[in-house]
């Protein structure tokens, strides 16, 4: 009698698990589907017949799922793996068992210690067999794609994780890490202005400023502006002078219903901390709990949440700027409206009372006149506007004497009663220039210049200067061709100059610091001069006073 040793009886157990293995997977028509545990990656390759009889399932089209726990370890036998089958990752996935169409079997391992499977549960009863099935799509849908997790093991990042935090301390710690960490882009969410003070007094706001300044991170902050004192902290922290742009922050309306601030790193990394007490003075004492994740959909979802309300911040902030400007309009054309038509009414009234010879009232007729030029010039200006808006402003060109046209807006200037009395000197040395342009839009520009050089020079008496030259320009972008010409008007005067509040918005609607005026004009003239093809820019003179408007046309060759 031969006496076996406990190593025989092992291998011969092992075999006949692979042996049940091979029969299963020999009766399969359509798909197999495998949960094994680390080992599973390795014994597909290593053991030659589990290894041919899974080539053979490929060869004939049969889908081949497998989920098993992908490390370090085993990296290279899932590679090989995933020639064979659709492969995903679960961890610390436990036990092993394999169902086909009808069958289900469970190899049981009863010594972890010794890794020895001695038992082998097996079923063909079909509710069995769906159970099965049903945990396996189960698990299935938790995995995690092979790829994924072995790029993850690759490059070294860390797992996919969702992890609650509840030490304060450690929140604060990993918080800090993560700017510090960050390579490219942080977003921070701060839902209350005592959120910000807190981040500021442990140096988060410090913190962001010197990654911007020292690794060049683009940092979007969203944060309650509507506090002076949050403001002036926000700003200091905009103060990054060797890169401003990096660093952009816009003001979010706070709400009682949100109480976490949000803060992604590199589009890769989140944390998301809950105020548990928001009257509290010290970052720690306010926390509540924290969630970390480096869950791509995780992470991406509160992406998607920062994106959404920079969006609506900037929106918002147009539309009101849109009521403000639609209110100041209101105002001023109610005030514009209001002064031509009171001494129209009222005088209109007085003479419809006199009686004798209509000369005797020209002074009362021309007061009348001239406001309903006025009036007319506001009507006027309002349908540019709408025209311009809606994109439906023509232009009708003919070929004139740019000369003619200039002449004509200083007489119509020098015959109002407003000039006279006034110690303007208007300085223009005509010349011939002939335009091809619609001769009335330039019209209208040229008036509305010098109309405003006027408006602002007669109480200093001062002086008004036109100036037109011709001017050569650079050929086409490829440097071909001949130089092109324009013409370059200016409206140069010694008035009060342009204020510095509305220098940079100088050609935008209903921008003015005059008492009168609708702040339309140099929108619609800037308007203008680009349908022509041209230029219109404004400057305030220095060091002489007043300002200096100019605009430039082409001329045809």
């Amino acid at each position: 009698m031969v006496k076996k040793d406990k190593n025989d009886n092992d291998d011969k157990k092992q075999k006949n698990v692979v042996a049940a293995l091979l029969e299963i997977l020999s009766r399969s028509k359509s798909n197999v589907d495998i949960c094994a545990d680390f080992r599973a990656p390795s014994v597909s390759i290593e053991v030659e017949p589990y290894n041919k009889a899974l080539l053979v399932l490929r060869s004939r089209g049969l889908r081949l799922r497998q989920i098993t726990e992908i490390t370090k370890d085993n990296l290279s036998f899932s590679k090989e793996l995933m020639k064979l089958a659709e492969v995903r990752h679960l961890d610390g996935v436990k036990g092993n068992f394999m169902t086909s169409e009808k069958e289900y079997l469970a190899p049981v391992v009863l010594s972890q210690k010794e890794n020895v499977t001695s038992q082998i549960v097996y079923s063909n009863v079909k509710d069995v067999v769906e159970q099965q099935k049903y945990l396996f799509e189960t698990l299935w849908i938790k995995a995690i794609p092979a790829e994924q997790i072995i790029q993850e093991i690759e490059e070294g990042i860390k797992p996919g994780v969702i992890e609650i935090i509840r030490n304060p301390i450690e929140i604060q710690n990993i918080f800090i890490d993560l700017i510090k960490s960050c390579t490219k882009e942080i977003m921070i969410m701060i839902p209350t202005t005592n959120t910000v003070h807190r981040q500021a007094d442990i140096g988060i706001l410090q913190l962001l400023k010197k990654v911007a300044t020292d690794n060049h991170i683009n940092i979007r902050i969203l944060a309650p502006l509507n506090d002076y004192s949050v403001e002036e902290k926000i700003q200091n922290v905009l103060s990054c002078s060797s890169h401003p742009s990096l660093i952009q922050v816009r003001n979010i309306e706070t709400s009682s219903a949100t109480k976490s601030t949000i803060m992604i790193t590199d589009r890769k990394q989140s944390l998301v901390t809950e105020i548990n007490d928001d009257s509290k003075d010290t970052f720690i004492d306010a926390l509540g709990f924290a969630t970390y994740s480096n869950s791509r959909s995780t992470v991406l979802s509160y992406v998607s949440i920062f994106e959404s309300f920079w969006l609506q911040t900037k929106m918002y902030k147009k539309v009101k700027e849109t009521e403000r400007m639609q209110k100041e309009f209101i105002d001023i054309a109610a005030h514009e409206l209001r002064n031509p038509i009171q001494p129209i009414l009222s005088l209109s009234q007085l003479l419809l009372s006199k009686t004798g010879n209509i000369e005797q009232y020209n002074e009362l007729l021309d007061t009348v006149s001239r406001n309903a030029k006025r009036l007319n010039r506001l009507t006027e200006d309002l349908l540019d506007l709408t025209k311009i808006e809606s994109q439906s402003l023509q232009l009708h060109t003919e070929r004139f004497n740019l000369n003619h046209v200039i002449l004509n807006v200083l007489d119509d200037i020098v015959l109002t009663t407003q000039f006279n009395g006034t110690n303007v000197q208007i300085l223009y040395q005509p010349q011939d220039i002939f335009l091809e342009a619609d001769k009335e839009r330039i019209i209208q520009v040229i008036s509305n210049l010098i109309n405003n050089a006027f408006k602002f020079t007669k109480t200093d008496g001062g002086t008004i200067s036109v100036n037109v030259e011709k001017e050569k320009t650079e050929g086409n972008v490829y440097g071909e061709g001949d130089n092109n010409t324009e013409v370059v008007i200016s409206v140069k005067d010694t008035g009060t100059g342009i204020d510095p509040g509305i220098l940079s918005r100088l050609f935008t609607r209903f921008v003015t610091k005059s008492d009168t005026g609708t702040g339309l004009g140099l929108f619609i003239s800037k308007r203008i001069v680009e349908a022509h093809g041209g230029k219109i820019w404004g400057e305030n003179n220095s060091p002489e006073k007043g300002a200096t408007f100019t605009f430039s046309l082409p001329l045809s060759k």
